[in-house]
């Protein structure tokens, strides 16, 4: 059913009521004339009696007006108000559901719109302020480790306390790998942090797929072959075009392979497809990931290790690969029971 216009309903009310006072008037001037006659009718008294009656029957008529527009106007206003209230003091659940049958249901709407809009962005920045907090602490954690190594080594050499040669070198490696992943680790968190940047835009160009899986495969190619991890690759013949960023597709594609690599142990199978409708798959026989784990995948610093120290990698390889899909309109998916497979990531392009 259509609303209708409050200024067609005020004025239809309007001018009933105006037609019914001059249709009572216009009674009571006949029936005063018939009862009490011409001359009766003629005198000033009878004229002001008359035109006092007159008066009191408008008021009387413009009293339902009144309760039309404290119906009609007033109340919803006011019920509008009470909901801007709630809003104000940030109870973004309120919804107003009165109907009107006028305009004030559109506004009522636009209002409830507003008010889930305001409800979703909250909850997103307590989510955001969550993940933020938890990226800290873990960023935290996982560079506690090398740099406490970092500092036990430094000072031990420094205090003589070791003085083989073959003890010098072995420590001096230990703090130089320690310090190139403490590096890695913080060039992973700038490259996410760039990714997570709403000003940060991907550029994106109609590029071939086929081309870039090709390319992200050769750069680890070799690191396969020597880990002795059979991979079989199914990539059609044709082109598969998609507007995509190459560089950062080609940077979220070598993260997923390079998880192949980091979190499985030698001689396993890997399985890379890329589909007609330009969705890639990357499966594996390696290790299942545990189901706690599963649920957290994405969060930056979640890792295979069920220990959460992320041995074998920084733990943002699958965030950052995330990032780079969203930023493309595409989706990253884990598929844990990918057929003759332990597990599986799908990356959907739009």
């Amino acid at each position: 059913m259509k609303p209708k216009k409050i200024k067609f309903q005020l004025f239809a009310f309007i001018a009933a009521d105006v037609l019914l006072w001059f249709l009572a008037t216009l009674v009571l001037f006949e029936v005063s004339y018939r009862v009490w006659g011409e001359t009766v009718v003629e005198t000033r008294l009878f004229s002001f009696l008359e035109t006092v009656f007159c008066a009191v029957l408008l008021v009387i008529f413009i009293i339902p007006l009144l309760h039309y527009l404290v119906k009609k106007i007033d109340r919803p206003v006011q019920y509008l108000i009470v909901g801007l209230t709630e809003i104000s003091s940030g109870n973004y659940s309120c919804r107003l559901t009165q109907k009107t049958q006028n305009e004030f249901d559109s506004i009522y709407s636009a209002f409830n719109s507003m008010s889930e809009k305001l409800q979703e962005a909250e909850i997103r920045t307590e989510q955001n302020t969550k993940e933020r907090t938890l990226l800290f602490a873990n960023m935290a954690h996982d560079l506690k480790t090398p740099i406490t190594v970092i500092q036990g080594y430094s000072q031990a050499m420094l205090d003589g306390i070791v003085s083989e040669q073959n003890k010098l070198a072995e420590y001096a490696e230990a703090i130089q790998r320690k310090a190139v992943h403490m590096n890695r680790l913080v060039d992973r968190l700038f490259e996410y942090a760039k990714l997570e940047s709403p000003e940060n835009i991907l550029h994106c160009e109609v590029a071939d797929l086929t081309e870039v899986l090709r390319t992200a495969i050769a750069s680890l190619y070799t690191e396969f072959e020597e880990r002795k991890i059979e991979m079989a690759i199914a990539i059609p013949d044709e082109k598969i075009m998609r507007a995509v960023d190459k560089l950062e597709t080609t940077r979220a594609i070598t993260n997923l392979l390079a998880n192949v690599l980091a979190h499985n142990p030698p001689g396993i199978q890997v399985l890379v497809t890329l589909d007609v409708g330009g969705q890639i798959t990357i499966a594996d026989s390696g290790n299942p990931i545990p189901p706690k784990i599963a649920e957290h995948l994405f969060c930056p610093f979640i890792s295979g290790d069920e220990s959460r120290l992320t041995k074998n990698g920084s733990g943002l390889g699958l965030a950052i690969a995330q990032k780079i899909m969203e930023k493309q309109n595409g989706k990253l998916t884990y598929l844990p029971d990918y057929p003759g497979c332990t597990k599986a990531f799908r990356l959907e392009f739009a």
